[in-house]
């Protein structure tokens, strides 16, 4: 359900993006966010219940600014790296000893903190740990391909961003299906089958971009690919999600699911800083950046496949929980 309702707010965010772009401007999809927030707060005002814990646990303050900090150093260090004309060529190796220094750091903070935002103990759950890792690297070509389809409409098939939100429309509501129909067929496959076929699509759907952008196949040449990566999403995504909050606690459902969603977008941003980041690089000059960038996430998705095939969840809490 959460994952529809989530395809649901996709499929509004290509189309009204695309209207607002056209119409008032690109700096308004910002603004826009701002009466749904508002919104969202008075519903949660309203309708959420009001719990008050016991004992008011502190806030672990120094992980929250580590964990922000790591992500932000490492994708601006990507990027530097890939500028030509950098006026700071310090920068890159700087940022990037940054993000490795502030990830150990959390760590170590995590270690000695008497409410750490995540306890390291969570971590000793193999099935847990791996279906974040798989989200990471999954997410990571999925988010390139949202990117490069935008792109290749925009550029390469001058569309307007109009017709570029209406154009993966196919994609939305082929991911809206897909998170329908894949929790029944969990029951059916098991986790790790569902996330291994949520693989594969994806797989398939980089090398059709890969391959229109070759041809230099009008924009409708795109839709297949986008078919394939709602299938991807729709089959990968919610296998994970299911594997990596299946046997929590009351006390860690939180955690898990916290950290299932840090996994994902995380994944996702560094995916866009890597794939796309290295495959359009100046550096690169002379290569198909669609080409580049979708090798380079089939990559990451061979990797996503040998952790996802070593996923497995003991015979009773998958029936348990599947009925």
């Amino acid at each position: 359900v959460w994952a529809a309702v989530a395809s649901c707010g996709l499929v509004l965010g290509f189309v009204v993006s695309g209207i607002i772009t056209e119409l008032l401007g690109w700096r308004w999809i910002f603004l826009v966010s701002v009466p749904f927030i508002l919104i969202v707060l008075a519903a949660a005002a309203l309708l959420v219940p009001s719990e008050r814990p016991a004992e008011p646990a502190p806030l672990d303050l120094p992980g929250s600014l580590l964990l922000v900090a790591a992500p932000l150093l490492f994708t601006l260090g990507v990027v530097e790296a890939g500028q030509v004309d950098g006026t700071l060529p310090w920068l890159p190796p700087v940022a990037l000893v940054g993000a490795v220094a502030a990830g150990a750091l959390f760590v170590g903070v995590e270690r000695r903190s008497r409410n750490p935002l995540v306890p390291l103990p969570f971590f000793r759950n193999r099935p847990r740990v791996l279906a974040n890792l798989a989200t990471a690297l999954l997410s990571a070509a999925l988010s390139t391909s949202f990117l490069l389809f935008t792109y290749y409409l925009q550029d390469r098939s001058s569309a307007g961003p109009l017709q570029a939100g209406l154009t993966m429309l196919p994609l939305a509501v082929s991911l809206i299906a897909a998170s329908v129909l894949v929790p029944r067929l969990l029951g059916r496959w098991g986790a790790r089958a569902c996330v291994l076929a949520g693989i594969g699509f994806t797989v398939l759907a980089m090398a059709a971009i890969a391959l229109v952008s070759s041809l230099g196949a009008t924009s409708p040449a795109m839709i297949p690919a986008m078919t394939l990566i709602a299938a991807g999403m729709g089959f990968g995504i919610v296998g994970l999600q299911y594997v990596a909050v299946t046997g929590v606690t009351e006390d860690d459902a939180g955690i898990a699911s916290g950290v299932q969603r840090a996994a994902d977008q995380l994944g996702g941003s560094t995916g866009i800083t890597l794939y796309v980041g290295i495959g359009f690089a100046p550096t690169l000059d002379g290569t198909d950046p669609f080409l580049a960038s979708s090798f380079l996430a089939i990559a990451g998705l061979a990797a996503a496949g040998c952790v996802a095939w070593r996923i497995s969840l003991p015979a009773a809490v998958t029936e348990e929980t599947l009925g």
